[in-house]
């Protein structure tokens, strides 16, 4: 019987699911209760509350920076690591970018630099004809590595080209390309002009301009050479200050005085001979002679021993669109024929002004532009 009892004892207990092992409720005859109820012995589980920021719910502090997936707070010495951190790289940013927008604005300027370069190179070619790279150091004071990589990218482009001189450059072909498309904005000027221009030089054997404003200067664009005087200042394409020379006064003379005062005050008066009129007070008192009379006069002002005589030519909207002048020496112009050579002036602007759309009989006034 011992041995029957040890077996059992051994024997793994069977035991209900749901069923407690010792004491309870039901072994007694009572019914279980549910838990947390009077009575019972097992504690009801408290009910989770939300998490509450601060220490007094008890709910566990979340980190107050984003990107930080640290579960708990920081403490002071950590957030003033990261807030030094963080200023650090914003700073570092700052810096980078300031840094590549200073970079920007020095290319900008380099690139302005070497456009200047460029351009003072052409225009000494256009004036010498052909030059070596050691007259263009002379010329323009630049180091020749700088000029023979100017050169070099010009070349490329067609803007200068090989002269006859060996190490010689001059004008490339593509400038007159460029020249060409430029003289068809003033194909309707030139077209009108030419043949009133070809009789007056005929009659007179000088040198007739047309002359267009182009800012504060006079452009030539178109120029029939005399039989006494072949060089001369102003080139077809050249420019001349508007206070200076008969062809360009007949410009500024029939604008708004507004425009006189803006060209006075912003506008070096040069002199270029001492015969040039270099005060505004001057200038105006010139400019009222040439309006009131309807032509210019130039008495050696721009080249010593020269004279010239300027008309203004109008469009159909009676406003000054260019002016002709013829150009000599001074005996020839002001002299032996000034009045026949003033008639013949207005008379060649008159016609041009007449091809131009613009009626013969209105007054030559300045027109106020609108």
């Amino acid at each position: 019987m011992a041995g029957a009892r040890r077996a059992r004892a051994s024997r793994p207990s069977a035991r209900r699911p749901g069923r407690r092992s010792g004491r309870c409720g039901a072994s007694r005859g009572r019914r279980a209760r549910p838990p947390g109820a009077a009575g019972s012995r097992v504690p009801a589980p408290r009910a989770r509350s939300p998490p509450r920021g601060g220490r007094a719910g008890g709910a566990r502090r979340r980190c107050r920076w984003p990107s930080c997936g640290a579960p708990g707070g920081l403490d002071r010495g950590s957030r003033g690591a990261i807030s030094s951190t963080l200023r650090a790289i914003s700073l570092h940013s700052g810096q980078r970018r300031s840094r590549t927008e200073s970079m920007s604005r020095e290319q900008a300027q380099g690139s302005v630099k070497v456009l200047t370069k460029a351009v003072a190179v052409l225009d000494a070619l256009a004036e010498a004809g052909e030059l070596t790279p050691a007259q263009l150091s002379e010329r323009l004071g630049e180091p020749r590595g700088t000029l023979y990589r100017v050169l070099a990218a010009l070349e490329e482009h067609d803007l200068v080209q090989a002269g006859a001189r060996r190490g010689g450059y001059q004008l490339g072909l593509h400038l007159f390309t460029l020249g060409n498309a430029v003289a068809r904005r003033f194909g309707d000027e030139r077209a009108a002009a030419l043949p009133a221009m070809e009789r007056l030089n005929d009659a007179t054997r000088q040198t007739v301009f047309l002359t267009v404003r182009r800012g504060f200067d006079a452009l030539c664009v178109e120029r029939i050479d005399g039989q006494q005087v072949g060089v001369m200042i102003l080139p077809v394409g050249g420019t001349i200050p508007l206070h200076g020379g008969a062809n360009a006064r007949a410009l500024l003379a029939f604008e708004p005085e507004e425009f006189w005062r803006r060209y006075a005050e912003h506008a070096p008066l040069t002199a270029f001979t001492p015969a040039t009129e270099t005060t505004p007070d001057g200038l105006y008192r010139q400019l009222r002679e040439t309006r009131d009379a309807g032509y210019s006069l130039s008495d050696q002002d721009v080249i010593p021993g020269i004279a010239s005589i300027g008309a203004p030519v109008f469009d159909h909207e009676d406003r000054v669109r260019a002016s002709i002048s013829l150009s000599g020496p001074r005996p020839a112009v002001l002299e032996s024929s000034f009045e026949d050579n003033v008639r013949l002036v207005r008379e060649a602007a008159a016609e041009i002004s007449r091809l131009l759309g613009r009626d013969a009989a209105a007054r030559t006034a300045p027109a106020e532009r609108r």
